[in-house]
């Protein structure tokens, strides 16, 4: 595909996908388009933010078995550098991809919900 040729990539893509059955027969061209904007525009966004810190509390949630590349991470996975408290709170069972399980989001709603009574306590 020669660069500067995205609506015809995006038509491939598109064809194929719905031939195979891998996109639903509803999308359209216009919405790979469009959609391709917006990821594209959030790249870039991503590519000029510069975090500040976080004038507030941030709690963490661990996954009981990190992934490979989480291996070694320190306790608050980072966030102590972007936040002036780190609240580490509860370590749930999983890893990164199975921490919105059923079970994990029981969890982490009651433990979401007792935070913010916490700080409509204070």
């Amino acid at each position: 595909i020669r660069k500067g040729n995205l609506k015809e990539a995006l038509r491939r893509v598109l064809d194929l996908g719905l031939e195979t059955g891998v996109l639903p027969s509803s999308l359209r061209l216009e919405d790979l388009l469009m959609r391709h904007h917006v990821s594209s525009s959030n790249f870039s966004a991503l590519l000029e933010y510069e975090a500040g810190i976080y004038q507030g509390p941030v709690s963490v949630y661990r996954a009981t078995t990190p992934l490979e590349e989480h291996a070694g991470a320190p306790d608050d996975l980072g966030w102590g550098a972007l936040s002036d408290s780190v609240v580490t709170r509860k370590q749930l069972g999983g890893n990164h991809f199975t921490l919105m399980s059923p079970q994990n989001s029981t969890l982490l709603i009651q433990d979401l919900r007792e935070l913010l009574l916490e700080e409509t306590d204070t």
